[in-house]
């Protein structure tokens, strides 16, 4: 969520995200669609939140830090549902960075996919 109050921070605090049961319900989401999408190789994490869910939700916790690994244009790899899924750190669609900066991240998944597709 964002909203502009003339200070340097854009984005308010998303009460209840951490509550358990949305937790379980998000891991739940996941999961199911990771075992119902069988040809899915990898995950962009649109802002910081989903990178959170998807980490709780492998079976390996990432201890790379969001905003290096988004900046940086790297990818991780975790198990959710049995499956190795690559995971690509991004900025939120809404997030006020220079068009560079959020083409990264698209690059580095395109290049996965190529990657992934050439197999």
């Amino acid at each position: 969520m964002l909203y502009e109050d003339g200070c340097e921070k854009y984005s308010q605090v998303l009460r209840g995200f951490k509550d358990n049961q949305l937790q379980s319900y998000l891991i739940d989401v996941l999961s199911w669609v990771v075992k119902n999408m069988p040809k899915l190789k990898c995950i962009m994490c649109l802002g910081e939140k989903a990178w959170q869910v998807v980490n709780v939700t492998g079976q390996t916790r990432f201890v790379h830090n969001f905003k290096s690994m988004r900046e940086s244009g790297q990818k991780v790899v975790t198990m959710i549902s049995n499956r190795k899924i690559s995971i690509i750190p991004a900025y939120h669609p809404a997030a006020r960075v220079s068009t560079q900066e959020r083409r990264r991240n698209w690059e580095s998944l395109t290049e996965l996919l190529k990657n992934q597709t050439t197999q």
